[in-house]
């Protein structure tokens, strides 16, 4: 266990350095993404799924990201390099949650 939490606070840091458009908020092994906008969330998660990584709202550290941190890390430093150079447009509709959406209409 203490072991999780170690390379999850030693991803976290990592992760969290790279931009401060996209955060992970929480602890070193769960947490939640957190954006600068809606449209650098909808381009990153696109983008991170396109290149074989996908994002969710969420964020849990395990044995399986340990072992693809390097991987996780490189492509999100090329996906955020991207986004801020201008080459990445929203394609198709952005995220959204169903069951918020139903919650929120009522």
């Amino acid at each position: 266990p203490d072991t999780l939490w170690i390379y999850g606070q030693e991803f976290l840091d990592r992760f969290n350095g790279l931009c401060p458009d996209v955060q992970i908020k929480g602890y070193p092994t769960r947490g939640i993404f957190v954006y600068s906008s809606d449209l650098f969330k909808t381009l990153f998660m696109q983008e991170m799924c396109k290149a074989g990584v996908l994002i969710g709202p969420s964020w849990f550290y395990n044995k399986f990201l340990h072992d693809e941190i390097q991987n996780v890390i490189s492509v999100a430093t090329a996906v955020i390099k991207k986004i801020k150079s201008g080459r990445v447009g929203v394609e198709g509709l952005p995220p959204a949650s169903p069951f918020a959406e139903k919650v929120r209409s009522t």
